[in-house]
């Protein structure tokens, strides 16, 4: 069965793309060329890593737009079910239609276009060894659509949709959910 969920955030959607961990992606190589000089790092050479930390954190689609990966929807709804013990059915019964979902925004979804203004930006201390500053893309309002199928021998709607009201309220995306961050009102249908 094809269900489709219309997502409205509550809270701020931080992202934090896990291509930064991956020592090998360009982006974290750039921000290593700037965070090995050390304390003789320049503000502007802090700006740089500033940006590039906003342009890793970022999730784009395959026109360069911000969007959020279907992977971390499923994760969302896959941790809010273990609540109910019915985290493996949701792993088992649901897979999605797309693996990337447009974000919709009070702006442009353009990456070029989203860098150039500040509201998009989150720039906090964090412990990583210690505390640090970081920058990650941040959006409030947000909203998105996401299509998945549902194999109703493994789950029904009305317990999905449960699941899905308590990942919105309890659970939320991205990054920064122990802050409250990424909560969201859902409401789950079948398109006709």
């Amino acid at each position: 069965m094809l269900i489709r969920i219309e997502i409205t955030g509550k809270t701020p959607l931080m992202m934090h793309n896990e291509r930064l961990a991956d020592p090998d992606d360009p982006i974290t190589k750039k921000i290593k060329e700037y965070t090995a000089k050390g304390s003789d790092q320049t503000d502007d050479d802090k700006r740089q890593v500033s940006l590039l930390e906003w342009r890793g954190g970022i999730y784009l689609d395959n026109k360069n737009e911000v969007c959020v990966p279907s992977a971390n929807i499923i994760k969302c709804f896959r941790d809010a079910a273990k609540v109910t013990k019915n985290g493996a059915k949701v792993a088992r019964g649901i897979s999605p239609i797309s693996l990337t979902n447009p974000l919709q925004i009070d702006g442009p979804r353009g990456v070029d276009a989203l860098i150039k203004q500040d509201k998009y930006f989150d720039r906090r201390l964090v412990r990583v060894s210690g505390r640090v500053k970081r920058t990650r893309p941040i959006f409030m309002p947000w909203a998105f659509t996401v299509d998945l199928e549902m194999l109703e021998d493994v789950l029904n709607l009305g317990t999905f949709s449960q699941i899905v009201d308590l990942a919105g309220r309890a659970t939320g995306l991205c990054d920064a959910r122990i802050l409250g961050y990424g909560r969201f009102s859902a409401k789950v249908s079948r398109p006709k």
